[in-house]
């Protein structure tokens, strides 16, 4: 009986030792708004004891053993967050990237993470640490698919980079993916001309679900710049930043022969004969063409300042910058300057105004009058390398000796600064709109933009080098082009909740868009100083030319977007785009997407994975886009000026085509989206792209009497 007594009693003091020894911990997850966080994981650390937070954001966990120390608390769209174990615990959340919100389209902006289409943002501190001049080439490697090419390689090259987005999708018309500033459309020479400091981020819309709320100019992708704007009750904050970076030949031609190698199998192959093998290897030379040519570096200096500030109701944001950057050749170069100016005010509770806007001025010099003959530049980028290294370019008299093709000063580095090419432009885009909320989730907005640019080119061959190397007199040239591209959108944007698990967002909208541009470009020749080269100077003035062109759209588009408990999301997009560019017959054509988002995480059997994996997100969509960029008059019977025999007169350039139609692309995606840890990301997309109805320039045939035809390719 006594050791019965003596087990009971050493039980009881087991259990209340074990009792002791765990605790209970209640508290509340919040967002950074002071907005409860429902559904957020709270786990203690090292352990299987985990729970979810309740619509209040409020927890509670019990049989906390009393050693443990940490709570993990997790939520999807959020950065992870760990705490000590106290027995009332308040959390704040803080947005993550899947958290942040991106503007994809008209209307409101969206969290990354509940975003159905593949889109990918780039943050503007990653756009600012690239010490690039233009915007795109910050976003290559950041961006999957994304292929960004320098056509000419000239510093500042604002009209020939090459941007595709998952490839080129057609042949005739145009890759180059839709721009958009601020919600306006704008050119792909903005790239050039935007500030990176400016940037707040850029959004890169990939598949039908997320660009075909575009229509026909979506059909390549869109890129969706982002800047920055004031703070709500901030006082003036003045940043001022000067940077410095270098650029460097992308590569170097491999490994030439030295002189002495080169000389021995000329020799050996009858290229050279005995007398010029000895005299060439008696000179000495070994000439690198290339580092004769081509600096090693080309600095750049950006200096920029901004101020950012706001009270209750207003916000602004306004910064100027200025951008040398030199060359590889010694009379290339680079400077741009800029101005920019966000303002947003809360004029009434239910009324909204605001203004962005930026203008670039430019300054491009070139090293070089770029004259084509035989087939080859003959500008020194043009013809150095084909130059032997037994030759000598530091002896002016040596290389009058040795010619090709005829030249002789012509290739010397002298030669670039003989033919000066200088080009200006200014870049203006800006956007006003007016907002107002009549009601609880309804949003209605018009917003007017404008991308306007002019630019000019100046282009001359001084006399003494033309009349020397081409026995003719100097030529010389001028051009100016303009362009303004209006648009107005207006947008009815209603979201509500239905009720728990259920919400919804419908938009409608209407977009009008109309472009003109035209220059001139005026010509001489006759020079007779290199100090006087003005057009007028010139003995013989020739025939100038001028052109002009217009085309208009108008759109009628619409979105519904919906969402199931936070874990299912689907939308579905159509758009109705008229077109200046086709007949009567075909101006009008439909495009239309739809899709869908699994957000695994947010399932109850996914939380035992969440220590580790932080994010799973599953999506498909299909849909269709169009593609109109290709010319403005491709449909109608055109004629063009010519000279024959002294006098000017007109010929038929290109056949009408009552039929010419739009060109589409039928687009499916599938992909998932991981998060790891919350740092590391996999992002995994497949996706089909089919084009219809493929828009091609045929040349015909001379006796014909007409230059092209436009059609669709069969």
């Amino acid at each position: 009986m006594n050791k019965k007594l003596v087990l009971l009693g050493a039980g009881l003091l087991l259990t209340a030792a074990t009792a002791s020894a765990q605790q209970h911990v209640t508290g509340k997850v919040i967002d950074s708004a002071g907005e409860p966080v429902m559904g957020a994981t709270v786990r203690v650390a090292g352990t299987k004891i985990v729970t979810t937070t309740d619509a209040s954001g409020v927890f509670k966990l019990t049989n906390v053993p009393a050693s443990a120390k940490k709570l993990n608390v997790t939520y999807i769209g959020m950065q992870s967050q760990t705490v000590n174990v106290a027995g009332n615990v308040k959390v704040v959340l803080k947005d993550n990237e899947l958290g942040e919100a991106v503007v994809v389209g008209y209307g409101t902006a969206k969290k990354v993470g509940t975003l159905v289409g593949s889109v990918k943002k780039v943050s503007g501190d990653v756009v600012e640490g690239k010490p690039s001049v233009n915007i795109a080439d910050a976003l290559q490697g950041q961006v999957a698919g994304m292929q960004v090419m320098n056509n000419t390689g000239d510093v500042g090259e604002v009209g020939n980079v090459s941007i595709t987005i998952r490839g080129n999708g057609s042949i005739g018309a145009s890759n180059t993916p839709l721009i958009v500033v601020d919600g306006s459309p704008a050119g792909t020479s903005i790239l050039s001309m935007l500030s990176s400091s400016d940037i707040e981020s850029v959004a890169t819309l990939k598949d039908a679900s997320a660009t075909s709320i575009y229509g026909s100019r979506a059909a390549n992708g869109v890129i969706y710049i982002t800047t920055k704007k004031g703070r709500r009750n901030e006082k003036a904050q003045v940043t001022l930043s000067q940077k410095v970076g270098w650029g460097q030949l992308a590569r170097n031609i491999g490994n030439p022969m030295t002189a002495d190698e080169l000389l021995d199998f000329q020799l050996a192959n009858g290229i050279i004969y005995a007398d010029q093998y000895a005299r060439y290897k008696a000179h000495g030379s070994n000439t690198d063409w290339q580092k004769y040519g081509f600096d090693n570096a080309a600095p750049m200096y950006n200096t920029e300042v901004s101020v950012r500030g706001g009270s209750e109701n207003t916000n602004y944001y306004v910064s100027g910058s200025y951008l040398d950057q030199n060359g590889l050749t010694d009379f290339s170069g680079f400077k741009r300057y800029t101005l920019r100016t966000n303002l947003d005010s809360k004029v009434k509770d239910w009324l909204t105004i605001g203004v962005s806007q930026s203008i670039a001025y430019t300054e491009r010099q070139r090293d070089g009058y770029t004259q084509q003959g035989s087939g080859n530049s003959r500008s020194f980028t043009g013809t150095a390398q084909l130059f032997p290294r037994y030759w000598d370019p530091y002896d002016p008299e040596y290389m009058k000796q040795h010619k090709i093709w005829g030249m002789e000063d012509w290739d010397s580095k002298y030669a670039l600064r003989m033919q000066p090419s200088h080009i200006n432009d200014i870049v203006y885009n800006g956007s006003a709109y007016v907002q107002i909320q009549p009601v609880k989730g309804l949003t209605l907005r018009s917003q007017l933009g404008l991308f306007a640019t002019e630019t000019r080119a100046s282009n001359r061959m001084v006399p003494s080098m033309s009349e020397t190397l081409f026995g003719e007199p100097a030529k010389g040239s001028e051009s100016m082009s303009r362009s303004a591209m209006w648009t107005i959108t207006n947008t009815a944007e209603y979201k509500f909740d239905i009720n728990e698990d259920n919400e919804l967002t419908l938009l409608a909208g209407q977009e009008g868009i109309k472009s003109n541009v035209g220059g001139f470009t005026a010509s001489a020749s006759g020079f007779e100083d290199d100090d006087l080269t003005l057009l007028s100077a010139a003995t013989t003035p020739e025939l100038a030319s001028q052109n002009a062109s217009a085309y208009q759209f108008l759109s009628f588009f619409g979105r519904v977007d919906y969402g199931f408990k936070k874990k299912y999301y689907a939308n579905f997009t159509v758009r109705s785009d008229a077109s200046s560019r086709f007949s009567k017959n075909n101006r009008t054509a439909l495009f239309y997407s739809g899709g869908l988002m699994w957000d695994a995480m947010a399932e109850k059997f996914m939380r035992p994975a969440s220590s580790w994996l932080t994010n799973l997100q599953v999506k498909a969509s299909v849909g269709s886009t169009g593609n109109s960029e290709v010319g403005n008059y491709g449909h109608l019977a055109l004629s063009a000026l010519t000279q024959y025999g002294g006098k000017q007169g007109f010929y038929f350039a290109q056949y009408a085509n009552p039929n010419l139609g739009w060109e589409k692309q039928i687009q499916a995606n599938f992909g998932f989206t991981a998060g790891f840890f919350g740092k590391l990301t996999l992002d995994v997309n497949a996706y089909y792209r089919k084009t219809k109805d493929m828009l091609m320039s045929v040349p015909l045939p001379l006796y014909d009497g007409y230059g092209l035809s436009h059609g669709e390719h069969r």
